[in-house]
């Protein structure tokens, strides 16, 4: 079977690059999967749970941030403001993060001349910790 190089790549760097079998996408249109010689294709992600199927067939999961996939000839590029592997979620720092980023937004709520970069910020570390959480949560 052919492989596919994802990558995944993040402000801070490169999150994860590898040779896969197949790789399901949670884009905003709904879950796509992608495979080896798929088509061109440019779109928009959601923040959720990407599927990777390794070559030998083990597969992976990873908690995503919204962002964009490229598909351009066998690489899949996955541009997100965020990734973590399942095995690396940490649920309780998650909550933590959760509950101080939603104690936040409600207090810029409040102040209407709060910078709205900010509250974005706030709003996407709310976001990341849902999909953490929710991916976790399934116990792969």
């Amino acid at each position: 079977m052919s492989s596919l190089t994802l990558e995944i790549i993040t402000p801070e760097g490169v999150a994860f690059r590898e040779s896969v079998s197949a790789v399901a996408v949670p884009t905003t249109e709904g879950e796509i999967g992608v495979l080896a010689h798929h088509i061109p294709l440019l779109t928009l992600i959601r923040a959720g749970e990407l599927h990777v199927t390794r070559t030998g067939g083990q597969k992976e999961y990873l908690a995503v941030d919204r962002g964009f996939a490229r598909v351009l000839g066998n690489t899949l590029s996955i541009l997100t403001e965020a990734a973590i592997h399942v095995n690396d979620i940490d649920i309780e720092k998650v909550a933590e993060a959760q509950k101080r980023a939603e104690a936040a937004l409600q207090e810029a709520q409040a102040h209407p001349q709060m910078d709205p970069a900010e509250v974005e910020k706030l709003e996407a570390i709310v976001r990341f910790a849902l999909a953490q959480r929710l991916v976790k949560k399934k116990q792969y």
